[in-house]
């Protein structure tokens, strides 16, 4: 198994010895921005990490409030974002 040595010499993690396979994929999985509209906080808007809400009317009514890793979305959410760029979801209940 091809390996890279990182700085710091940690056992697993992000230090140590970390196998290629692995690095390969950390570094090819999409990241999204998880807005929040704080007048209703169920609702969630997804659009790439980046990529800000600048085509949105209402920009201004929505807050950052994390990232998210693709692997976290489910499959119909992640293939709304690739087709339009953004995604709703109702959060919590």
């Amino acid at each position: 198994m091809d390996t890279l040595t990182l700085p710091g010499g940690g056992v697993g993690g992000a230090f140590g010895i970390v196998p290629l396979a692995r690095l390969a994929w950390e570094t090819s999985m999409q990241q999204f921005d998880l807005y929040i509209r704080p007048a209703k906080p169920t609702l969630g808007l997804y659009v790439r990490k980046g990529a800000g809400l600048s085509d949105l009317e209402d920009a201004d009514q929505w807050q950052l409030a994390g990232q998210v890793w693709e692997n976290e979305l489910p499959p119909g959410l992640l293939r709304e974002l690739e087709a339009n760029g953004h995604a709703f979801q109702e959060l919590g209940g």
